[in-house]
């Protein structure tokens, strides 16, 4: 019978009833495995913004936007200004942005806005519901800073024919 040495690895006492066995030795133990983390993104409630370029004309915008879900907003904008000839102008609306590539804090939306404006452009027209599809892209920091830029088209009814006109919006803000 082999005799038993406690340092060594070679032979270990199993249950008496067996009696004594050889035991090979298992591979070595495995080092645990650290994954790198993913940064985190910015976990924001709402935003919002101000902006000077609004539809090519000289207005001020401030803009919000309500989380509904990781990946969607509730957004409503208000503008005052004045058009090229010097005529005040405003624009208020409320529409919905889902998030097709990142999510409410980083990310490109597609959305539309529904909302009321007198932007000037043709006394004929006066006060009208502007529809406008648009594309966005927001980008919140790991301050609560948030930069966004949204470009669509603003869709008028008038009594001959709809005017069609292109809607361009960039904005600097703060997120909570």
């Amino acid at each position: 019978m082999p005799s038993f040495d406690a340092d060594s690895a070679e032979y270990a006492p199993i249950p008496a009833e067996e009696g004594w066995r050889h035991r090979r030795p298992g591979p070595p133990p495995r080092a645990p495995r650290h994954r790198a983390e993913a940064p985190k993104e910015p976990t924001i409630t709402s935003t919002f913004s101000v902006s000077t370029l609004y539809a090519y004309s000289p207005m001020v915008s401030l803009t919000g936007e309500l989380r509904m879900a990781p990946q969607m907003g509730f957004a409503f904008t208000g503008a005052l200004g004045s058009n090229r000839a010097g005529d005040p102008t405003w624009d208020l609306g409320a529409g919905l942005d889902g998030y097709v590539i990142g999510n409410f804090a980083r990310g490109v939306s597609i959305g539309a806005v529904l909302g009321a404006s007198d932007l000037g452009v043709d006394p004929a027209i006066g006060s009208a519901l502007t529809l406008t599809p648009r594309l966005g892209l927001k980008y919140t920091f790991d301050v609560p800073i948030t930069v966004e830029v949204y470009g669509g088209v603003a869709i008028q009814p008038a009594e001959v024919a709809l005017v069609v006109a292109p809607s361009l919006r960039a904005g600097l803000g703060f997120s909570f």
